[in-house]
């Protein structure tokens, strides 16, 4: 469940493992990692948010096949 405030705007697979979700209201990219026979997400403990500039506001996520995301 994402906090009321942070807009959710997509989820994104980076993997089977790792989820990311731009968040509009707290100009961040949330990190989690999906626990499939749970069915839930837990923030990523390395690196929970991938902040942004203020006012950047993400809504969408793209991924480079390749290049480390953690």
């Amino acid at each position: 469940v994402v906090p009321a405030g942070e807009h959710p705007h997509q989820i994104v697979f980076a993997d089977p493992r790792h989820v990311f979700v731009p968040c509009l209201g707290i100009d961040a990219v949330a990190h989690y990692t999906w626990d499939e026979a749970a069915g839930s997400l837990t923030p990523f403990a390395a690196q929970p948010r991938l902040r942004v500039p203020y006012g950047a506001g993400p809504r969408h996520v793209a991924l480079v096949h390749g290049h480390p995301y953690h």
